[in-house]
């Protein structure tokens, strides 16, 4: 990246991405000597700690990047978010840890074929979450990444703030489920089934009220990302399989698989950004994501029901509900005029469509899973656990105020 920072500013007709590439270079450099200990947590299904090691930078870097941006006004704030969020990781990493990491070489061996997976796989993963971002910047300028940019990172909430999280979660369980003989391919049912309960009404809801939501939050300029977000929700929630098949293929030792299906998504993306972006602008970069997205979904359900011997009627079995559910959601809100509509006139119209919007689509897609979920006969399912935590929760707060500890 340091070596790159001036051909890339040069790229792309910008001096100022100069010091912007060195800066981020350096921060590279500085997460590669996180402590490795931490990772401790994760096997040991200590994820309270985890959670600690991510949302406490998170919301640091969030408060420096709006008190930067009041003080400079300028792009040097979400530079100052970046620096904060990793040098607190990797002061976090040593002081919740007691591991102490030295350089050396001698177990390189054991780790030399899966880390050279890894590593292409990252790299290749990487490229391809990013050159939609390069062509654009490209051919089409520096002010329609922006509004791309947007248009993914309200779009993709559901998927980076819900998904990434739980697939940690879920490589320690199919890890430990590969040490212990257990069956991988059920668990992986039900960790699909329980999360698509959460994710697929958070994403077709984003995608519903993203008029009002994008324009309440970054105002009128702002107006073309909508469409964008709205695409972009409704894709994200599709990235489900694909997150939790590579999951589970890593953790039984397969991550070649994982590989060869990102390299095939990073070439369809590339050339339909390549053929489309010029003539369609955004819609072509929106046409690629979504032309990558089906073929990742495709080539993971593929492996992944070859290889764990699957069958597609019992995925269905255990996601139709929801899906029936949140498709409820989307007609009844579309009927109201709230879902899939122009934002009205005024911040305090928007900001009720909003609120309306968002309680009665939760109200509607938990009504209409219940109620099917009872004609079926309440099975064991997403809802049988989801209830179970809930209902655990209530009685631990009301024992709690009955009982308070001394």
């Amino acid at each position: 990246m340091l070596a790159l920072a001036v051909p890339a500013a040069r790229f792309f007709g910008d001096e100022r991405l100069t010091p912007i590439l060195i800066a981020i270079a350096g921060l590279t450099m500085v997460s590669g000597c996180n402590n490795i200990g931490v990772v401790e947590f994760r096997r040991g299904l200590q994820f309270e700690k985890e959670f600690v090691i991510s949302i406490v930078p998170r919301v640091s870097g969030i408060v420096v990047a709006i008190a930067s941006a009041a003080v400079l006004r300028n792009y040097w704030a979400l530079v100052a978010s970046i620096v904060t969020a990793r040098i607190l990781t990797l002061i976090l990493t040593y002081a919740m840890h007691p591991y102490r990491p030295r350089l050396a070489l001698r177990a390189w061996r054991r780790i030399a074929a899966f880390s050279f997976w890894t590593w292409l796989s990252s790299i290749v993963a990487m490229i391809k979450e990013r050159i939609d971002s390069i062509a654009i910047g490209k051919v089409l300028g520096t002010g329609p990444v922006g509004v791309y940019s947007v248009g993914l990172e309200i779009g993709t909430l559901a998927s980076t703030e819900l998904l990434e999280p739980l697939s940690t979660a879920m490589f320690a369980g199919f890890a430990a489920g590969r040490r212990d003989g257990a069956d991988n391919g059920r668990n992986f049912f039900k960790a699909i089934s329980v999360t698509l309960m959460l994710t697929l009404p958070i994403g077709v809801g984003l995608s519903l009220v993203a008029a009002p939501l994008i324009s309440l939050l970054f105002g009128a300029r702002w107006l073309e990302a909508i469409p964008l977000a709205q695409v972009f929700a409704l894709l994200g929630v599709t990235r489900l399989i694909p997150y939790f098949a590579g999951v589970l293929l890593s953790a039984q030792g397969l991550i070649h698989y994982h590989f060869r299906i990102s390299a095939a998504g990073l070439c369809v993306r590339a050339v339909l950004l390549l053929v489309l972006i010029g003539p369609m602008g955004l819609t072509g970069a929106l046409v690629a994501a979504a032309g990558c997205a089906l073929v990742e979904e495709v080539l993971y359900l593929t492996v992944t029901f070859r290889t764990f011997h699957l069958r597609m009627v019992d995925l269905l079995a255990v996601t139709w509900r929801c899906v029936a559910g949140a498709a409820a959601m989307a007609l009844a809100l579309w009927a109201m005029g709230i879902g899939w509509a122009a934002p009205a006139q005024g911040n305090l119209a928007m900001a009720i469509d909003l609120v309306v919007g968002v309680s009665c689509g939760a109200a509607i897609y938990c009504g209409t899973v219940l109620f099917i979920w009872w004609l079926s006969g309440r099975p064991e399912g997403a809802e049988t656990m989801l209830l179970s935590i809930v209902k655990n929760t209530w009685a631990h707060s009301v024992a709690r105020r009955l009982c308070p500890p001394a």
